[in-house]
């Protein structure tokens, strides 16, 4: 399969994640923060985060934040 690509933008809000699989999410625009497993990270443009497969966190932005991530495999072709 392939991987996966996506782009999510999101402003002044948060939201919890249970992450099926592995993703590599960058930071784009603004502030991005991950919470997970009890550690909060801080991302700004640039920065990256490698979530392992059924991590659940909470993604929150202070402002304006965009971010693009990929996973893999990709849910929408991988074949149980």
């Amino acid at each position: 399969s392939t991987p996966g690509v996506a782009y999510m933008a999101w402003e002044n809000s948060s939201f919890s994640w249970m992450f099926p699989q592995a993703e590599v999410l960058v930071v784009l625009e603004g502030e991005v923060t991950v919470t997970a497993k009890g550690e909060t990270r801080t991302g700004k443009v640039g920065d990256s985060f490698i979530i392992p497969a059924g991590t659940e966190a909470t993604l929150s932005a202070v402002g304006k934040a965009r971010c693009v991530h990929s996973s893999w495999p990709n849910p929408e072709t991988a074949k149980g």
